[in-house]
């Protein structure tokens, strides 16, 4: 169909024009306490996440679980694995002493410190030269103790005398002279004999005798035992040693004053008569423990 306009004029036709879609509205964003659009309650959301986390935990756990079975059970136990054997052994030797130690006291009383000096210088002069007359060196005489302590009276204030303690110690190699010694300190003043003991000059060795006899006890208990269990001994794991060192063995002591080493002190000996002193043995024991590898 033509169109006129108003003077006639033909119009020229226009393009048809497409219809126009109308634009939908846009899609409102969900909210934070919504998925997908639908409402959810926070409380709900943090409770989920929660219960998701620990359901992947155990999941994670029971597959290592189960790879930890099945490797387990997939390998063969280890037949050759070695085990250990532990024997001991034990051993006793008896030392022969041959060195002795004689500790011999002085004491004297004063009103005076220096009273009680002088007396005491002059009594262990005394005693030292007697024993040095036995042949006996000054180097194997030496002072091991010396003390002078106030004595008070009943109430604790007033010094009232004074005591003094000289100790000297003779280390003798030919203990036929044991006697000899304590008998002539007496003699020259010496108002106590506190500790006679017996011990050796080279201890090593007889550790060294005891250890040995020790360790070759173990050693055949060990062959004994594979021998009769029909196992192969490998080589030795660990070594343990203990055992007892008597080379002091107490001693004895008698006498008057000073500090005795024994619980009861003899009497003095008077001059010319004194105890028969015996060195008798010294015991030493020493234990091992091996522990051998089982090939």
């Amino acid at each position: 169909m033509v169109e006129f306009d108003d003077n006639l004029n033909p119009l020229e036709p226009q393009p048809a024009q497409a219809p126009q879609t109308p634009t939908p509205p846009p899609a409102a964003m969900p909210s934070p306490n919504s998925i997908a659009g639908m409402p959810m309650r926070r409380g709900g959301m943090v409770t989920s996440f929660l219960l998701g986390f620990i359901l992947l935990a155990l999941v994670v756990g029971i597959g290592f679980y189960i790879a930890h079975i099945g490797s387990n059970n997939s390998t063969p136990p280890n037949i050759g694995q070695s085990e250990g054997l532990t024997v001991s052994g034990e051993a006793t030797v008896y030392a022969t002493p041959d060195l002795a130690k004689v500790s011999i006291g002085v004491e004297k009383t004063g009103k005076t410190v220096s009273a009680v000096q002088d007396d005491l210088a002059t009594t262990t002069t005394n005693v030292t030269a007697a024993i040095k007359a036995l042949g006996i060196t000054d180097d194997n005489i030496k002072t091991s103790d010396l003390n002078i302590t106030p004595q008070y009276s009943s109430n604790g204030r007033t010094i009232i005398s004074y005591v003094g303690d000289h100790t000297l110690t003779i280390s003798l190699q030919d203990l036929t002279k044991v006697d000899d010694v304590t008998t002539a300190a007496v003699a020259a003043g010496a108002t106590s004999i506190q500790n006679v003991s017996f011990t050796v000059s080279d201890p090593e060795k007889w550790w060294q005798d005891a250890r040995t006899q020790a360790l070759a006890q173990a050693k055949t208990k060990a062959d004994q035992i594979a021998k009769a269990t029909g196992v192969r001994l490998g080589k030795i794991l660990s070594i343990n040693e203990w055992g007892n060192q008597p080379w002091d063995n107490g001693g004895i002591a008698y006498g008057v004053g000073g500090n005795a080493s024994s619980d009861i002190a003899l009497p003095v000996p008077t001059k010319g008569v004194s105890p028969d002193i015996q060195p008798g043995n010294l015991e030493l024991q020493v234990n091992v423990s091996l522990v051998y590898r089982i090939n």
